[in-house]
């Protein structure tokens, strides 16, 4: 399982949890986006931005081929994607052994 967005054209697709929900729409627009979303469990959103630029209207059900599309698209940057490396934690970088401050 993974979160990813992609953008191709005038088609962007939605893949994995649209995030916090606490998030606050413009004065103006129609719905929340995560009301507009729908079940937030589905987990794959496809929308026309240039026909639906507030992407209220999920369209994945109606282009199932542009989704997977997309898909194998967001796959292959993923295949060729380098992993993140996490050093070992510095036992030095305790800022109580520094007074509290930073210096180089």
């Amino acid at each position: 399982s993974y979160r990813a967005e992609i953008r191709v054209g005038d088609w962007k697709l939605i893949v994995g949890s649209p995030g916090n929900s606490s998030w606050v729409p413009p004065p103006g627009m129609k719905c929340p986006r995560s009301t507009c979303l729908g079940d937030i469990t589905n987990g794959t959103w496809l929308f026309n931005i240039k026909d639906d630029p507030e992407e209220l209207k999920d369209l994945k059900d109606a282009y199932p081929s542009k989704v997977a599309e997309l898909l194998t698209r967001i796959e292959y940057y993923n295949s060729t994607a380098v992993p993140a490396r996490y050093p070992d934690p510095d036992p030095m970088a305790n800022p109580a052994l520094h007074n509290y401050t930073w210096v180089p």
